[in-house]
């Protein structure tokens, strides 16, 4: 992640994230010591995303909790439209336990949300998460595994619901690929994993689309350029209109078809096994019993 201090990064910080209310950057052994860096005594490398995201939400609850009505993560080549995702929050209560972004069907009663095109938690679904998730023993994985399955996992088996990010037409305002792969048509693994269909071209996504992923640090800087710059004269986007496109919103539920899944190239044996092994589980607890 370092070696990203001047180019991934920046681009963030120049871009999207300055419209935040906060910021912070979870980094391994920084050498960037501004305010807005939390150190991580954890190895940078992929197989430690799960451990990262668990002291990430834990760190955010102890300190932060109080502080934000939503807490966003997402990764450093994920870019978002922050007006488009306050408007579409402000459709939900940050006292009712909720998680929310592009949500994937496997894995899980309730899928769980792609990690690279961002996803949310309210203040209440991140305090629920910590105190009836991570907080008890053996029900959520802290280390290994996929820490965007992990933690839809673990939001799952604390009660913690999933929000609908769809607009009334049913197109999604989370992608988890980037414009360009969106328009011309979606990887086929994105298509295979997204609960929702997108259709190619203009149709793909919400007028009020929130956040793209694989946005590289030329196209960050193309995207808000064109977006805060650039307007068309005579050109008017009709905000009774745009007040319209999330009406009716509500939590989702998809807890119904859904069974056990272990992780590809793995049986549900070790699927189970090494769950317990480790004393991080990913075996599904149902919270209501």
């Amino acid at each position: 992640m370092e070696i990203h201090w001047t180019t991934k990064l920046r681009a963030v910080n120049e871009t999207w994230a300055r419209r935040c209310d906060k910021i912070l950057y979870f980094i391994s052994s920084p050498k960037n010591k501004s305010h807005d860096v939390v150190a991580l005594d954890i190895p940078d490398k992929r197989q430690t995303l799960t451990d990262k995201t668990v002291f990430i939400h834990q760190y955010l609850y102890t300190h932060y909790l109080s502080q934000f009505d939503w807490f966003l993560k997402a990764d450093d080549d994920t870019y978002v439209i922050m007006e488009n995702l306050r408007f579409l929050l402000s459709h939900f209560d940050p006292a009712v336990p909720g998680y929310i972004g592009c949500q994937f069907k496997h894995f899980s009663p309730q899928g769980y949300m792609s990690g690279g095109a961002g996803y949310l938690f309210n203040r209440e679904g991140l305090k629920t998460l910590v105190q009836k998730g991570y907080n008890i023993p053996a029900r959520c994985r802290h280390k290994g595994g996929a820490e965007d399955i992990e933690t839809g996992r673990c939001a799952y088996k604390a009660g913690v619901r999933t929000l609908n990010s769809l607009d009334v037409h049913k197109r999604s305002t989370f992608l988890p690929s980037n414009v360009f792969a969106t328009m011309m048509s979606l990887p086929d693994w994105a298509r295979n994993y997204m609960r929702n269909k997108v259709l190619p071209g203009e149709n793909c996504c919400s007028e009020l689309m929130v956040a793209f992923h694989y946005t590289g640090p030329k196209l960050m800087y193309a995207i808000d350029f064109l977006l805060y710059r650039v307007n068309v004269h005579g050109r008017r986007f009709m905000m009774e209109k745009s007040g319209q496109l999330f009406d009716g919103m509500e939590a989702d539920d998809m807890e119904r078809t859904l069974k056990r899944r272990p992780y590809p190239g793995e049986s549900l044996d070790d699927y189970y096994k090494e769950g317990w092994r480790e004393l991080n589980t990913t075996i599904y607890i149902n919270p209501r019993l």
